[in-house]
Parts: C-alpha cells; sequence; structure tokens
C-alpha cells in the first residue's frame, strides 16, 4: 500500500487500491494521471453517499455563502468544494 511509482504496473495498483477498500479505506492517493481511474473505480461512491453529496450542494445554494447545518453537520466551501 502506499504510494506507486508512475511506471509500476496498473495490475499492481488495482490490486493495492481493491485490498486497501477492502480494509475499510475511503480512498488513495496518486501520483500519476493514468493511475486515476483505477482509484476512482476501487472506491465508488455509494447511492447514501451520492444522494448526501446532492443535498450539501442544494443546502450551499440556499446558503448564499454562509455555512449551514445539515444532518447536525456544519456544512461551508471547503466542504462544498
Amino acid at each position: 500500500m502506499g504510494l506507486h511509482h508512475p511506471r509500476m504496473m496498473l495490475s499492481r495498483i488495482t490490486d493495492d487500491a481493491e485490498r486497501a477498500k477492502r480494509m475499510g479505506f475511503g480512498g488513495k492517493l496518486r501520483i500519476h494521471p493514468k493511475q486515476v481511474n483505477i482509484v476512482i473505480n476501487a472506491f465508488p461512491p455509494t447511492e447514501a453517499e451520492i444522494a448526501w453529496a446532492q443535498r450539501v450542494i442544494a443546502a450551499d445554494k440556499t446558503s448564499k455563502g454562509g455555512a449551514v447545518k445539515l444532518d447536525g453537520r456544519m456544512i461551508d466551501r471547503p466542504v462544498v468544494l
């Protein structure tokens, strides 16, 4: 696990990302564009995560740039970005 050299075999990066997902990690750092889609495919968002993100965007639109409370959490620009 950890960062991989950009020239490392993509199959090894795929295996590593899948192992990290099974271990409970939510993502991985990448240092080369060829590695990005591998990680995106290994860590797809759940339907609940997509729904929450849509609610965050909707709350941000009504906030006029300020912080809002959503599900007991403070949502402001860094969360939205």
